[in-house]
């Protein structure tokens, strides 16, 4: 009987969509094998091998250092580590060794099963001595025995052109397989103090010779930028991490085969800076435990070689992965374009595969992304992934959990690791914009047992995830989840199966799906309030978006009509850098889905959060932000739509909470700001007009953080968003989580806001605790103008406390 799960889609109104599919044919294991050998044939793309080569003679330049002979390469599945090592071996003379475990048939190349199993311990017999003796007798023999065969070659043209044929050499069909059998066929104990001088001398040949075949001097001339002459790999070397040898050091300390293989090549070094042994190690890893291994050896030793982890990342079969004016809005949304981002095993594995592999891949995404074939059933890690994948969360940077957690997410869950510092103590790692992951990612959280909130919240408060300033987690959420609704809507309503939701939505779908029902009118009817225009729905009648995750932008760059397309290219909208004044989000808008993306094509949406109690006037300007690309009189004059989200919650408890807004300041004669109960109140005084605005501006201010404000918050889950705002580090892991004990913390002035002076007394006069401190209310301020005068703060403030009177906790704001 075929194997298969079913997934359930809930739409925050209430309905939901079931649907079961066949156990995905990338599965079996003659499908994986087939496509995953074809796309390791694949044309190599890029020079990460010549980068790595030069960090190599880098290395080599002084081998003095104990321990400084081998390197880690750390980084997630698919990055291309091996890939890369091989390409190494075109240009550097390279004996390479795949470890991987004799359960995994899936790999390719395969492994190399006698060096495995040479360098596995037993465990009955293996000591610490008598293992390390085994590792320099097996460098010996191998050295020896490689000597023994390219002593017999002729003199090449150069170094290259040597590693290049040597290389062809061992991918001779079972060749390598020959040789390694030969190598580890009958080796006899030797006692130390013989085996590491005998492995140091035939390393010193062998490298000899190498020089000889490769035509190169063998002793290198004075003020010569060093070279490596030798380069090893072990591949998949994570499980030498896992095996013990029997006894303990004198510190106790378990010792394991990746330790005692680091000390055998150790001893390769004799010490001296001009030194003839320019040999180095590579091991390569998903995992950690190669980066920071146990310190039985080098407990003292500062000088282990920080991990590699610069691997190819958007690297195309061809120069240019997106041109501008080609490519329509349906082209970048199907799999075949999405795949051409990020790391390269989704593109060659899409050129290498059939029609199974082809039609399989957003499965393939899913299954490597959740480290799973069964969605229905994730660990804490893949939740996490999932998360991360969409919704740019970070890690706690020093807390070792968080630490921990985002190395199983590079072992296990594509994260992709940024930088490790030399002193590897923490890494930088996150989920980069990957559309086929994005997309596989949105499969698993529409899923109804996948409860995004509820999950953030839970990590949130374990301290795993960081929260970020002014709700911006909340609002990536918010904006991302009316995207879905609104692609799950379409799907359901055109009967497409499996929901796709790389897919362009209107921007009115996308705004009916944000905001409640009740205000769709209000919407769709709103005039431009810098200029004499059309309604929104009439200018946007054939504008879309299109955005499956978040990316954050490092400058300003990126925040004009240019980002727009390239952002758009990738389905991506982007959370702007901490230093952006006026806007926190863009979501690019295609404003003519009929046209090519290009970023005359292009229009935004820009956001601006605030997470403050009181009201603040504010004003977004794309003419400001010189946002669009001054063009013809048709490219002068796109709209665009802001949009301010004022979540109104202090950051304290206890505080005193007031909720009243009004819609974006306007140029020219004031306008009326449309509440919920039709009252109208005057906006704020008008900011000076800026020159030369010929662009529409669509304006929209909401308050609040609840399922009145937000359609996509699902109801009596308003509090749960509302604690995603964000609160006091220090206050929630605090033991006593009541409101006197929390307030007596605040009275001791960990933090200061207004509220601290108001503290000096307690609230709580049977607790009987009094200070000397009292205060009146604040008169006094520090400011730095222009602001507005003391009566124009006291109107706002009248109008806030009557408000929050007439019931306005939560609304959307529209100029008319």
């Amino acid at each position: 009987m075929t194997a298969a799960y079913s997934e359930s889609i809930f739409h925050p109104r209430g309905w939901s969509v079931t649907f079961v599919s066949l156990l995905p044919p990338f599965a079996r294991p003659n499908s994986i094998n087939s496509a995953t050998k074809h796309a390791w044939n694949q044309p190599y793309r890029g020079r990460h091998h010549v980068l790595l080569k030069r960090t190599l003679d880098d290395i080599v330049a002084d081998l003095s250092l104990e321990y400084s002979n081998f390197v880690p390469i750390v980084q997630s599945s698919g990055t291309g580590k091996s890939r890369m090592v091989d390409q190494l071996a075109t240009i550097v003379f390279t004996l390479p060794f795949n470890l991987r475990s004799y359960s995994d048939t899936s790999g390719y190349p395969p492994a190399d099963d006698p060096i495995r199993g040479y360098l596995s311990i037993n465990n009955h017999r293996d000591t610490n001595d008598s293992l390390r003796g085994r590792y320099l007798l097996f460098l010996e023999v191998l050295f020896t025995h490689i000597y023994e065969i390219i002593r017999e070659w002729p003199t090449h043209k150069d170094r290259t052109t040597f590693a290049s044929e040597w290389r062809e050499h061992l991918n001779k069909q079972s060749k390598r397989t020959e040789i390694y059998n030969e190598v580890t066929f009958g080796m006899a104990y030797q006692y130390l103090s013989e085996a590491a001088q005998k492995a140091l001398n035939a390393a010193q040949k062998l490298i000899a010779e190498v020089r000889r075949a490769g035509n190169t001097p063998t002793i290198t001339p004075p003020n010569h930028p060093a070279e490596v002459d030798v380069v090893l790999y072990f591949d998949e070397s994570h499980g030498l991490t896992t095996q013990n040898t029997t006894d303990r050091t004198a510190s106790n300390d378990t010792v394991t085969a990746y330790e005692t293989l680091c000390w055998a090549l150790n001893n390769l070094r004799s010490g001296e800076k001009n030194d003839n042994v320019k040999l180095v190690a590579l091991f390569l890893s998903t995992s950690f435990d190669i980066a920071t291994p146990p310190p039985s050896y080098w407990a003292d030793c500062t000088h282990l070689q920080p991990p590699v982890v610069e691997l190819p990342f958007d690297l195309w079969k061809t120069k240019y992965i997106a041109v501008k004016g080609t490519h329509m809005i349906e082209d970048v949304c199907r799999p075949e374009f999405m795949v051409r981002f990020g790391r390269p095993l989704f593109w060659t594995r899409w050129e290498a595969g059939g029609r199974m592999v082809r039609n399989y891949i957003i499965d393939f995404a899913q299954s490597k992304l959740i480290c799973s074939d069964n969605p229905s059933d994730l660990s804490v890690q893949a939740k996490i992934a999932v998360l991360a994948r969409r919704l740019l969360v970070d890690f706690e940077p020093k807390r070792a959990p968080a630490i921990w957690m985002a190395k199983e997410l590079v072992a296990g869950h594509m994260h992709v690791v940024y930088s490790v510092p030399a002193h590897r103590e923490h890494l930088a790692a996150g989920a980069p914009s990957e559309p086929i992951l994005s997309e596989a990612a949105a499969r698993i959280m529409a899923s109804d047992n996948f409860e995004t909130a509820e999950l953030l919240s839970k990590y949130l408060s374990d301290r795993l995830i960081t929260r970020d300033a002014q709700g911006k987690l909340v609002g990536r959420l918010l904006l991302i989840q009316a995207f879905d609704a609104a692609v799950i809507q379409k799907s359901v309503r055109d009967r497409i199966r499996p929901i796709h939701f790389s897919t362009a939505i209107p921007v009115i779908d996308f705004l009916a799906s944000l905001f409640p029902e009740r205000y769709e009118k209000m919407i769709c009817e709103t005039t431009p309030d810098n200029t004499h225009g059309a309604t929104l729905k009439e200018a946007f009648r054939n504008a879309v978006v299109y955005f499956t995750h978040w990316g954050k932008a490092v400058d300003s760059s990126m925040i004009n009509d240019r980002g727009a397309w390239l952002a758009m290219c990738r389905g991506m909208a982007l959370q702007c850098h901490d230093y952006e004044d006026d806007i926190d989000f863009f979501i690019p808008v295609l404003y003519d889905r009929r046209q090519t993306l290009s970023r005359f094509a292009m229009s935004a949406i820009l956001i601006q959060l605030k997470n403050r109690d009181k009201v603040q006037a504010a004003n977004i300007s794309a003419e400001t932000l010189h946002y669009f690309t001054p063009g013809n009189r048709e490219q002068n004059s796109r709209p665009y739509i802001t949009i301010i989200m004022e979540f109104g919650l202090k950051p304290y408890p206890f505080a005193k909470q007031k909720s009243i807004g009004y819609s974006a300041p306007v140029q020219g004669t004031p306008k009326i700001a449309v509440k919920e109960n039709n009252e109208r109140k005057p906006l704020p005084r008008q900011a000076k007009k800026a020159k030369s605005v010929t662009h529409p501006r669509y304006s929209f201010w909401v308050t609040g953080c609840s399922e009145s404000v937000y359609r996509v918050i699902p109801r009596n889950q308003g509090h749960i968003y509302k604690g995603l705002l964000g609160s006091d580090p220090l206050l929630e892991e605090h033991p006593r989580q009541n409101e006197h004990h929390l307030d007596a913390v605040l009275q001791m002035k960990s933090g200061w806001t207004t509220e601290s002076f108001r503290r000096g007394k307690s609230s709580k006069p049977d607790l009987g605790m009094e200070s000397e401190l009292q205060t009146d209310e604040l008169d006094e301020r520090v400011m730095a103008g222009p602001f507005a005068d003391s009566s124009e703060e006291n109107d706002s403030s009248e109008e806030n406390d009557s408000s929050e009177e007439n019931g306005f906790s939560a609304e959307i704001y529209t100029s008319e």
